[in-house]
């Protein structure tokens, strides 16, 4: 439900926009072409799965993880647009792929470590001390 809300309100605050930017009545004229499929594929794909994946991964892990795969969008574009669009390939693209790479590799492993380091500690703890529903002996507590 909210990510239909929050697709609705986009539209409308990107209709509005759009209407006092562009005052000519012709560029907003749809021809049954490749600009209708874009615009289409820009609202279904472009806005409302990556709604949703990103609703569904927020549910299932950290809002770290999320906001790490942002990222790694832009270097999926570059490799996409140099592969299937032929743009061009610059070095400096390259280089910041990598650094996001690296970095997003980076973050995943050290999340990993923390979360071992947390186990780690809950389970001596454990073995030093009882669980608290073993402890309770007050009848008006209710677990």
């Amino acid at each position: 439900m909210i990510v239909c809300l929050y697709c609705f309100f986009v539209a409308i605050i990107s209709a509005l926009v759009s209407l006092v930017v562009e005052r000519n009545s012709n560029a907003w004229t749809l021809y049954p072409d490749i600009r209708l499929i874009a615009i289409f594929y820009s609202g279904i794909i472009g806005m409302a799965l990556r709604s949703c994946m990103t609703t569904w991964c927020l549910k299932k892990a950290d809002p770290l993880f999320v906001s790490m795969f942002k990222p790694l969008g832009i270097v999926f574009a570059v490799v996409i647009g140099a592969f299937c669009f032929r743009d061009v390939f610059y070095f400096g693209s390259l280089v910041g792929s990598a650094i996001i790479v690296v970095g997003f590799y980076s973050v995943i492993w050290g999340k990993a470590k923390e979360r071992k380091e947390e186990e780690k500690s809950l389970r001596s703890n454990n073995k030093n001390m009882p669980l608290l529903q073993d402890k309770v002996d007050d009848p008006e507590v209710n677990l």
